[in-house]
C-alpha cells in the first residue's frame, strides 16, 4: 500500500498518518469543492470520536455531502432527511461537549464561541432539512428567526461581560446578525461549514457564510462564499482585504456595506422576539448582502 494518499486541496499529496481530523480541516474549503464519498467517510471516522470539536467537523461534512448529494431525487427524500436530523444528532452532542469542558474547565468560562457556533448551526436544522427537499419553507425560516434571536442575544451580552473573549463574542454576534438578513425569499445564508471557517490549515481562504441559491428543481444552483469584516477587525481591514478576491470570496464590511455597526446589534438582540425596529435593522442587511454578492458575481462573470 502507498505510504501517500491523495487530500483535496489544491492538488497536494498529504500523508496517510495525518489524524481524520487534520484531513477534514485540511480539504479544499469551497462548499460542493470535495467528493461527497470523501466527506461522507471522514463523517464516519470521526463521529467515532467524544471530542466536541470532531463531532462538530463529522456532523458539517454529512450535512454539506447530503445537500450537494449528486444521487438525490424524489426516491431518496427520506434517506436525506434522515442524514440531516443525524448530522443535527451529531452537531447536539458536539454542542453538550463544548459545554461540558466548560463546566470542568477545559476552556475559559468567558470563552463560549465554539459553543455558541454548533448552536448556530442547531438554529439552521429546519433550512438543512429544507434544503434537501428543494424548497425552503416560511415556517422554517420563522423557527431558525427565533433561535438566532436567542443565540445573539447570549453572545451580545457575553460581549459585554467578557472581557478576554469579548472580542470573539462580538464577532460571532455581527455574524448572527448578518445570518437573520441573509434568510430571504430567493437565496438563504448558512454558516459556512466547519473546515471553512478554520484557520487551523490554509489561513487564507477561511471565510464565515455560504449564500446558496436555488434552481427551479430544487438543487443548490449558485453558491457564494462570503467573509464578514466587522468594526472589530477594522484594525486588519487592509491586510484581510488583500487576502480576497471576488471571484473566489465575497468580502463584506459590516458599516459600510450592510449599515451594520455596534450601535445596531441592541436593536437587533434588545428583546426575545424581532421588533418593528429590529425588522427595518436586517432589511439594510438584507439589501447590502444581496448587493455585495450580485456586484462580485457580475465581476466574476465579466
Amino acid at each position: 500500500m502507498s505510504m501517500l494518499q491523495e487530500i483535496a486541496y489544491n492538488g497536494e499529496i498529504q500523508p496517510t498518518d495525518w489524524h481524520p481530523r487534520d484531513q477534514y480541516l485540511n480539504l479544499d474549503k469551497g462548499f460542493g469543492a470535495v467528493p461527497t464519498d470523501q466527506l461522507l467517510r471522514l463523517s464516519d471516522v470521526l463521529e467515532a470520536s467524544s471530542r466536541p470539536d470532531d463531532l462538530e467537523y463529522a456532523s458539517t461534512a454529512l450535512i454539506e455531502a447530503t445537500i450537494l448529494s449528486p444521487y438525490r431525487n424524489i426516491d431518496t427524500i427520506d434517506d436525506s432527511i434522515f442524514a440531516i436530523d443525524y448530522a443535527m444528532h451529531l452537531m447536539e452532542q458536539s454542542a453538550q461537549g463544548y459545554w461540558d469542558d466548560l463546566e470542568r474547565g477545559f476552556q475559559h468560562p468567558d470563552d463560549q464561541t465554539k459553543a455558541l457556533r454548533a448552536e448556530v448551526h442547531l438554529a439552521f436544522g429546519s433550512i438543512y432539512r429544507d434544503l434537501v427537499c428543494g424548497e425552503i419553507t416560511d415556517h422554517s425560516r420563522d423557527e431558525t428567526y427565533t433561535k438566532l434571536v436567542k443565540i445573539g442575544r447570549y453572545s451580545n451580552e457575553l460581549s459585554q461581560y467578557a472581557q478576554n473573549f469579548g472580542q470573539k463574542a462580538a464577532g460571532l454576534t455581527f455574524e448572527i446578525a448578518t445570518l437573520l438578513g441573509g434568510l430571504t425569499d430567493d437565496g438563504v445564508l448558512t454558516p459556512s461549514m466547519s473546515r471553512a471557517g478554520s484557520g487551523h490549515y490554509n489561513s487564507h481562504a477561511t471565510y464565515d457564510f455560504n449564500y446558496l441559491q436555488l434552481d427551479e428543481h430544487g438543487y443548490v444552483k449558485v453558491n457564494t462564499p462570503v467573509e464578514l469584516k466587522s468594526e472589530h477587525h477594522q484594525g486588519r481591514r487592509l491586510k484581510a482585504e488583500s487576502r480576497y478576491s471576488p471571484r473566489h470570496v465575497v468580502l463584506v464590511h459590516s458599516g459600510k456595506d450592510l449599515n451594520l455597526h455596534a450601535r445596531n446589534l441592541p436593536r437587533i438582540f434588545g428583546h426575545r422576539s424581532l421588533t418593528q425596529d429590529a425588522r427595518r435593522e436586517l432589511v439594510d442587511i438584507r439589501a447590502g448582502l444581496y448587493g455585495s454578492v450580485t456586484h462580485a458575481r457580475r465581476e466574476y462573470s465579466d
